[in-house]
């Protein structure tokens, strides 16, 4: 038999894939101190930051068609309602948010918030490994969350607004 003609014997066997390390708390990088109000003025004020996934739009789509979910309804409708259904199946301490998209500070993108530096309790829940791996079952990634500082509402509020009819 001429296995010069047998295009199997030609390819290179692949290599076999490597399982990605377990997910650990470094992963997520630095922990953030507890938020506090403190004086602006002293300089020791501690502002908020979340753990979060980001999901934005293409994200969204790339879940919805792995997931075959609503699959006749337009790009707009499609994207809500797959948020709506990623957050049914978030553990219940979950939270939507916003964070900034593609490094912009005044663009935000949804998020899947996992947790936060506002309490203690909060900030506890960031070491919770289990819970973070819900999380990412849910999404069908591996990445970790990361901690952000979210877009601020003044943003979201001023772009709702550009983008309303009625604004002048």
């Amino acid at each position: 038999m001429d296995d010069t003609k047998n295009t199997n014997a030609l390819k290179k066997p692949k290599a076999p894939q490597q399982p990605r390390p377990p997910l650990t708390l470094a992963d997520m990088g630095e922990v953030p101190p507890l938020m506090n109000t403190g004086d602006p003025r002293s300089g020791n004020r501690v502002r908020l930051t979340v753990l979060a996934f980001p999901f934005p739009p293409e994200r969204q789509d790339e879940w919805a068609d792995k997931h075959k979910f609503a699959l006749d309804m337009n790009q707009h409708n499609r994207q809500f309602q797959t948020i709506m259904e990623v957050r049914s199946r978030l553990p219940r301490t979950c939270r939507l948010g916003l964070v900034p998209y593609n490094g912009k500070r005044n663009i935000g993108c949804t998020a899947i918030i996992v947790t936060s530096n506002a309490t203690p309790v909060e900030l506890e829940r960031g070491a919770d490994l289990e819970l973070i791996r819900a999380v990412q079952k849910v999404l069908g990634t591996r990445k970790p969350p990361y901690w952000v500082r979210p877009v601020p509402q003044w943003c979201v509020v001023l772009l709702s607004l550009s983008l309303s009819p009625k604004f002048y």
